[in-house]
């Protein structure tokens, strides 16, 4: 038998064959062009290296076809090149559930092409080839900066884009002086929050419990009534949305968690993410998450303390030492992490039953309670361990058909208990899904970004149903709303968001993540690039929290 064609398949075509499939597989018809454009230019810059010095040329070819293809198979993965906000959330990684096993098995064959050796490439050796394909490559960089001049259509052109956009943060001061500090302060600062006197139920007590869950990553079109594509995913939800007061057309201000939760909870934008931005790559330090409490605004839960309510978070991932720091730093009296499931993560079934036990062990208390809840089921890559949807091939309608059903049953629990006469549910999420392919594919998506709507529903007993549509506005208003409802007018803060009750301001509608500014304006996500006034309050807002 004759083996030589075994000769002919090279580390070259193999990597032309691999990005070949990527883009096309992804309809990127002007990315497959570029990147394989870019991958014959580092593959000829590597064989001119190799004719001076063998060993330099090979490792060189292996470095860059790293970046390279790690670039491509993060693409075909999520929909998207390595951003700055994928590295803040590193730490994260093994909330990729069932989905780390297909980037453990792509990291593998990646490996075996890197380390194929650097040989059979004639056609890298011909006169001119060098020159000739310079010139080709840097005719594409040029088209597709035309094409595309904020998106990267190449993986080492993203590369170049990320690698100066973390320049950029090390140069970027954000901190200022005590003198300038107190000027902003000043900036920011308000006496009350423009109330509306509304009542979700004329029956509601003058100090209501307050509940108030952010789902992980919950765009408005994964439930069955905005995405009308008659799955019946979503049956409590639905039912919430039937029996609430409903904000529509609601947008998240910002991305991931790790901004999201405090920027809602502070009404702010928050520079820092889960990862270090001052500091390169390194996971945040917990002295540097420890410092965020020495802020001198108040959260929703400063507030609250001071009209004598107690608050409790509910820890989903105590074995996350990060995150868990990160939440003691939130200001609540409590952290809860249900010591006896011991130290892993939480499913959503496990959280829901922790929070009604310990919710029901303090209905009887004097006290008014805050609980904030935060369940990770739903995060990026997960299966659900607990109730499947269908045939449970598809791990996206999965986890958000067994995250209903524990919210279901969480949600009759409470109510056969008649915790809502004097409870106020708030519903929401920390910040839109993730929009990689196959949740695009799943709820037939056209969501680009990381921002777009999430729901926000408040209910309590003998509560009207009621549709408010506040056009684009987003989650910096949830605090200021949440406290106009429960009639705490007079409250001193320094939210960036006004009440959804009330006109608002055009802040509402301005959302940041790190160094990315956005404006929502007829229905359309737009983004914000150079100076502008938008972009100064959002700046000034990072000097004085959460940044230092």
């Amino acid at each position: 038998m004759d083996f030589n064609w075994i000769k002919k398949i090279n580390k070259l075509y193999i990597s032309l064959f691999i990005t070949l499939f990527v883009f096309m597989s992804l309809k990127s018809w002007a990315m497959a062009a570029c990147s394989i454009i870019e991958l014959m230019f580092l593959f000829i810059l590597c064989e001119k290296v190799a004719q001076h010095n063998k060993r330099l040329g090979y490792w060189l070819n292996v470095v860059l076809l790293f970046i390279f293809f790690a670039q491509v198979l993060v693409y075909y993965f999520t929909g998207e090149f390595i951003s700055k906000l994928m590295l803040e959330n590193v730490d994260m990684v093994s909330n990729l559930g069932d989905s780390l096993k297909r980037y453990v098995f792509a990291i593998v064959v990646l490996l075996l092409v890197l380390f194929m050796p650097l040989r059979g490439l004639e056609i890298l050796r011909e006169k001119g080839a060098f020159v000739q394909t310079l010139v080709l490559y840097i005719g594409s960089l040029l088209a597709a900066n035309f094409y595309s001049p904020e998106m990267p259509t190449s993986p080492m052109r993203a590369t170049t884009n990320l690698l100066t956009l973390y320049v950029k943060s090390v140069y970027t001061g954000q901190t200022l002086k005590e003198t300038e500090k107190e000027q902003v302060l000043a900036y920011f600062h308000k006496e009350k929050i423009e109330g509306t006197n509304f009542k979700l139920s004329e029956q509601m007590p003058e100090k209501p419990n307050v509940i108030l869950i952010f789902t992980e990553g919950l765009s408005s079109e994964v439930l069955d009534v905005y995405n009308n594509l008659g799955l019946n995913l979503t049956p409590n939800l639905n039912d919430l949305h039937a029996r609430s007061v409903v904000f529509d057309n609601y947008y998240n201000h910002t991305a991931a968690t790790f901004r999201a939760l405090r920027g809602q909870l502070y009404s702010a934008y928050q520079y820092k993410g889960g990862f270090e931005n001052m500091k390169g790559l390194g996971e945040m330090h917990l002295d540097s998450l420890r410092k965020l409490t020495e802020t001198k605004v108040y959260s929703l839960i400063d507030i609250l303390r001071r009209e004598g309510y107690k608050s409790v978070v509910f820890n989903t991932e105590p074995s996350n030492m990060n995150f868990t720091e990160y939440l003691k730093t939130l200001g609540s009296d409590t952290v809860v992490c249900g010591d006896a499931l011991g130290i892993r993560m939480r499913t959503d079934k496990e959280m829901y039953e922790l929070m009604g036990d310990v919710l029901l062990e303090n209905q009887k208390d004097s006290v008014p309670y805050f609980y904030i809840f935060y369940n990770v089921g739903t995060h990026h890559g997960f299966d659900s361990p607990d109730l499947k949807y269908g045939d449970a091939s598809n791990w996206q309608l999965n986890k958000f058909h067994n995250y209903d059903n524990e919210f279901g049953k969480f949600f009759k629990r409470m109510e056969k208990e008649n915790v809502f006469e004097n409870t106020i549910l708030v519903f929401t999420a920390d910040h839109a899904t993730y929009p990689e392919p196959d949740y695009k594919s799943a709820f037939d998506s056209e969501q680009e970004g990381f921002i777009s709507k999430i729901p926000l529903f408040f209910y309590t007993k003998n509560c009207s149903h009621k549709i408010i549509d506040v056009k684009g506005r987003n989650s910096l208003d949830i605090a200021p709303t949440l406290l106009d409802v429960l009639g705490f007018e007079d409250s001193e803060n320094y939210f960036v968001g006004s009440s959804l009750l009330s006109e608002g301001s055009d802040m509402s509608r301005v959302c940041a993540i790190g160094d990315h500014v956005f404006i929502l304006e007829d229905g359309e996500i737009k983004r914000i690039k150079g100076k502008s006034e938008y972009r100064n309050i959002v700046m000034k807002n990072y000097a004085i929290l959460l940044n230092e």
